[in-house]
């Protein structure tokens, strides 16, 4: 699989160019120190030896571009016993114990399913530091150079779980869709195969009306649902939560409507209510999103995301071409961008140190 054929690659590289080299050859070291010289960033997630390896230490960078920025983001860091491993997104995960917060107390853990840290805490430390950077270079003219360690950010992600745990001892509890404090609140299986909808009862009154809505009129009055903690409470050891039975009353409700329908007749109700989308029905059915125009189509096939923010001076920004293939822009940035002669980026085809 190349990587432009990767969802992910084509979303996150709307409007961008794509450069192929092989560092291997001096030349393709020379067109980088090149765009180094007209270049505000440069971003990397390798191991901590392959840029000094190629030559380009933040110093060396530095060097070449006073004013440039450097981010740096190593697996667990440049120092340490651990510090040449390589990690994906499943390993910060299970090491950084957000994997042990997913899931059901009754189950075995799972893994999340996705590069979960890559889009979150990862991408949005990244992206404080380097804008503080930016900020720190309009006042002082200097460049920075930043080490993100992509673990270290990941556990910072978990830190009220680890201060619960500081607190009071306790490893925190896998509840999987539920809360801790509000109840009943969860995913519930709807008519139709692999249909649900999520719900969540925030007061009493919300209580009273799902009561009313599903049938239970009985349990708006009953003491043992007076409040959350008792709603959620197990009425005694090793006895199931009152949790339990208020979600299997729910989901008999349900089951009996499809996710839209259900989700209708609970917000009518005053409680809070969504129907679990697909991907498909995200794309094509949510009217919301398709009012806003929110995913953009190419001939290519490609399904790209417009960006989530609109900023009051500007209109809004929709992708106007799909993400490059991989290398697709080598000879331009070679030739437009940092000014090489036909002749020269000729020869980087010919010898293999440019690709496209």
């Amino acid at each position: 699989m190349s990587p432009d054929s990767v969802v992910s690659f084509n979303n996150l590289n709307v409007g961008k160019r794509s450069l192929a080299l092989d560092m291997s050859f001096q030349e393709a070291r020379d067109a980088i120190v090149r765009l180094v010289e007209r270049s505000d960033i440069v971003v990397d997630n390798f191991g901590p030896d392959v840029l000094p390896n190629w030559g380009f230490t933040p110093e060396r960078l530095a060097e070449i571009n006073p004013r440039i920025i450097t981010l740096s983001m190593p697996a667990l860091g440049k120092t340490g016993p651990h510090r040449l491993y390589k990690g994906l997104g499943s390993y910060f995960q299970a090491r950084a114990a957000l994997d042990g917060l997913i899931g059901y107390s009754h189950r075995d853990i799972t893994d999340v399913g996705f590069a979960y840290a890559d889009t979150t805490c990862n991408a949005g430390h990244a992206l404080v530091a380097l804008l503080a950077a930016l900020h720190r270079r309009n006042v002082t003219g200097q460049g920075e150079h930043i080490e993100l360690r992509q673990l270290e950010s990941t556990i910072n992600f978990l830190g009220p779980a680890l201060l619960e745990y500081e607190a009071n001892g306790e490893e925190p509890a896998r509840t999987g869709s539920r809360s801790r404090h509000l109840a009943p609140q969860g995913v519930y299986r709807c008519d139709g195969d692999d249909q649900w909808c999520a719900l969540t009862v925030a007061s009493n009154d919300e209580w009273a009306a799902l009561c009313r809505l599903i049938g239970r009129d009985a349990w708006a009055d009953d003491d043992r649902f007076a409040d959350a903690p008792r709603r959620i409470a197990a009425p005694a050891p090793r006895r199931p939560p009152r949790h339990d039975e208020s979600g299997e009353a729910i989901e008999a409700w349900t089951t009996q409507h499809g996710p839209q329908d259900a989700a209708e007749a609970l917000q009518a109700a005053g409680v809070a209510a969504s129907p679990v989308l697909h991907a498909g029905q995200l794309i094509d059915d949510d009217p919301q999103m398709a009012s806003r125009g929110f995913y953009r189509r190419f001939p290519d096939g490609g399904v790209v995301e417009s960006a989530p923010f609109i900023l009051s001076d500007a209109e809004p920004y929709f992708p106007s071409a799909s993400a490059p293939e991989y290398g697709e822009g080598t000879r331009y940035v070679l030739s437009e961008v940092i000014g090489l002669d036909d002749t020269t980026v000729t020869q980087m085809f010919e010898s293999g140190a440019a690709g496209e």
